[in-house]
């Protein structure tokens, strides 16, 4: 793992829940950097085709018996579940990535919107276990 990866991993985390709801296209130079920057919606990570890992700006949602999942919104239910257009997680469990995660009836959510660092593949599911903690 390099320190530039890691560090970018760090950069990451201290930003969780404080980008906006931007939702414009971030730079090719972002993206070289490791990923940090305003990061990308659900929508546009799932259109993304680079291999290089990149900021995706989302709500953790985490069911009993299915897959986590950083989700577009937050739907008004209790508790609460993804609204809108998704990508599964794939790596470690969300309660280890260091999100400050509420939880009732074994869901597991972020009230606030996060940024994960990973790598988008098929379209559909965000790897983060490259990603050094």
């Amino acid at each position: 793992m390099t320190a530039v990866r890691a560090a970018s991993f760090l950069a990451a985390l201290a930003l969780a829940g404080c980008g906006g709801d931007n939702d414009e296209a971030t730079t090719s130079s972002a993206l070289a950097q490791g990923g940090v920057g305003p990061g990308l919606s659900i929508a546009q990570a799932a259109r993304y085709e680079g291999t290089e890992p990149v900021l995706v700006n989302g709500y953790i949602v985490q069911a009993p018996n299915d897959q986590p999942k950083v989700c577009d919104s937050l739907a008004e239910s209790g508790p609460p579940q993804c609204g809108g257009p998704f990508l599964i997680l794939d790596g470690p469990d969300p309660a280890t990535l260091g999100y400050d995660l509420e939880s009732k009836d074994g869901t597991q959510w972020t009230q606030q919107r996060v940024q994960v660092i990973g790598v988008v593949r098929g379209g559909g599911a965000l790897f983060i276990e490259e990603v050094e903690r």
